[in-house]
C-alpha cells in the first residue's frame, strides 16, 4: 500500500509539472504574429488603394488600385499596380511612391500606356514602414497631360477599406 500511494503522490507531481509547463509554453509561444500566418515572426499586412485624382485641379477619368503586401521581418513591400483610361500617356520616370509629398521610391518596368498594369517590392526603412502603417504613402503615376501627377493612390490598410484617401494601420 505504501507503494502505491507513493507512486501515486509521484505522479500528480509530475502532472502537475507537465500542465504547468505546457500552460506557460502555450502562453508564450502565442503571438500576434500568428494572427498573419506567418510563424517564427513573420508579420505580413495587406494595403490596398484605389486610384482618385492627385488634386482639385485634375480632371480625370481614370481609375485602378494598388495593392501591396508589408513584411515585417524583411521589410520588403511587395505591389500590384493596374490602372485605367488615365488621359494621356505615363511620362519617363512617371510612377513613384511618396510619403506625404516626397518622393521615396522611383519606380520601374511600367507600361507607359493609359491603361495597363506592373508588379515590383521595395524595401523600406524603419521610418517608412511606420509611415506607411499610418497611411503616408502612396502611389502616384504622372502623365503626359498631368506632369505634376494625374493619380495617385494612398495605401491603407485592407481592413480599413482601402480608400484614395488617407487610412491609419499599425505595423
Amino acid at each position: 500500500m505504501k507503494t502505491i500511494m507513493k507512486y501515486s503522490k509521484n505522479s500528480s507531481f509530475v502532472i502537475f509539472i507537465f500542465c504547468s509547463m505546457l500552460i506557460v509554453g502555450l502562453l508564450t509561444g502565442c503571438s500576434k504574429d500568428d494572427d498573419y500566418g506567418g510563424g517564427s515572426g513573420t508579420k505580413t499586412i495587406s494595403y490596398k488603394g484605389t486610384f482618385v485624382a492627385s488634386g482639385s485641379s485634375v480632371t480625370t477619368s481614370a481609375s485602378g488600385t494598388a495593392e501591396a503586401i508589408f513584411n515585417t521581418s524583411t521589410m520588403n513591400l511587395s505591389f500590384d499596380v493596374e490602372w485605367a483610361d488615365l488621359s494621356s500617356g505615363i511620362v519617363d520616370d512617371g510612377v513613384h511612391i511618396h510619403n506625404q509629398s516626397s518622393i521615396i521610391f522611383h519606380l520601374a518596368n511600367y507600361p507607359q500606356a493609359t491603361t495597363g498594369f506592373f508588379t515590383g517590392n521595395v524595401t523600406l526603412t524603419s521610418a517608412q514602414a511606420s509611415d506607411l502603417a499610418s497611411g503616408k504613402l502612396y502611389i502616384q503615376i504622372h502623365t503626359t497631360g498631368y506632369p505634376g501627377g494625374e493619380v495617385l493612390a494612398t495605401l491603407v490598410k485592407n481592413n480599413s477599406g482601402g480608400s484614395g484617401g488617407s487610412g491609419g494601420g499599425g505595423y
